[in-house]
């Protein structure tokens, strides 16, 4: 009886076996010799720099996304016929004007910091 079952395994038909995996005994060879001089790993330390750029780059790549998303929206929704004028200004004092803040102090503080380096 084999482990599978009396019938075999669902990728081997029934009756066949297969050969032997060949064992390859790596504890009585030797391993070859280095043809050249051995090279240490450099350390280098760790510098945070490039991470924090690609995420401040990516926070104001999404807050500029926003902006834009926000204008085309409220000139697709007027355009289109969806909202009045008055609609869209009325959610535009809420959503807008507080993006806008956002954006402003993402882009003040970034290229605040880089001014003091």
């Amino acid at each position: 009886m084999t482990p599978e079952g009396e019938l075999g395994s669902a990728t081997e038909p029934a009756g066949e076996t297969r050969p032997a995996p060949r064992v390859r005994d790596l504890t009585t060879e030797e391993p070859a010799a280095p043809t050249g001089p051995l090279q240490l790993p450099v350390k280098v330390p760790y510098d945070p720099a490039p991470l924090r750029e690609n995420v401040r780059a990516a926070t104001m790549g999404g807050l500029a996304v926003l902006l834009l998303l926000c204008i085309v929206g409220a000139y697709a929704a007027v355009f289109g016929h969806w909202a009045t004028v008055q609609d869209i200004d009325s959610l535009m004092n809420l959503t807008f004007v507080p993006l806008i803040g956002l954006a402003g102090t993402a882009l003040g503080f970034y290229f605040g910091e880089r001014r003091g380096q």
